[in-house]
């Protein structure tokens, strides 16, 4: 049974690794399709397309891998891991963005969309942090995320038409989102049911 323990706790760890692995190599992809733009290379915006949805999925596996892990039961990992995918999340987002717009100028007015965006969350997701709490994203921010995503490889491939839409779509879920956001947040510190159940489930935690 010792063995057996000694044995599944490895693979949690190893899970855990994966997981941190998987969060850089979404930073790496997005240094690729950078390149790819800035080179003009064959089929770029379709390659730029395919590897945003690749790092969509890599951010999804990133989040089951780490919930899999022997870490996830730990606050202080959680944390960790909240703070450093969204960091590298971040540094996607303007890599790939200020790529395709470095190519085509006509991105702009959707670059302000995902400017504003990010602005306005790390502004608000930093005023909680400076107050001892970390809250983490809810459904609506995470599909927002995809409609990002989603929109910036549609205007890679030149549907631009269809790519303001899906931006539209994600301003409207943005504002969710920071709604759902701040009722977290008013809700810990209410002392709802958030701040009493398990760390691994918990929406909001507090750093120390």
């Amino acid at each position: 049974m010792e063995n057996v323990t000694i044995v599944d706790n490895s693979a949690r760890t190893g899970i855990a690794l994966a997981s941190l692995g998987t969060t850089f190599l979404r930073l790496g992809l997005a240094v690729v399709i950078a390149a790819m733009l800035a080179l003009a290379a064959p089929h770029a915006g379709l390659v730029a397309a395919t590897g945003i949805f690749v790092i969509m999925a890599l951010d999804y596996s990133d989040g089951v891998l780490f919930r899999r892990s022997v870490l996830s039961s730990s606050p202080s990992w959680r944390i960790r891991q909240r703070l450093t995918d969204s960091a590298v999340d971040r540094m996607v987002v303007q890599i790939v963005c200020l790529s395709v717009l470095a190519v085509n100028h006509s991105f702009w007015p959707l670059y302000v969309c995902v400017l504003v965006k990010e602005v306005v969350f790390w502004m608000i997701g930093t005023w909680v942090f400076l107050r001892g709490l970390v809250v983490f994203p809810g459904f609506w921010a995470k599909i927002g995320m995809v409609l990002l995503g989603t929109s910036v490889a549609l205007f890679s491939v030149g549907l631009v038409e269809a790519a303001v839409i899906a931006m539209g779509i994600m301003a409207v879920l943005a504002v969710i989102a920071l709604l759902e956001y701040l009722k977290s947040y008013e809700t810990f510190l209410a002392g709802g049911h958030d701040a009493a159940v398990d760390p691994q489930s918990a929406h909001v935690l507090k750093l120390n």
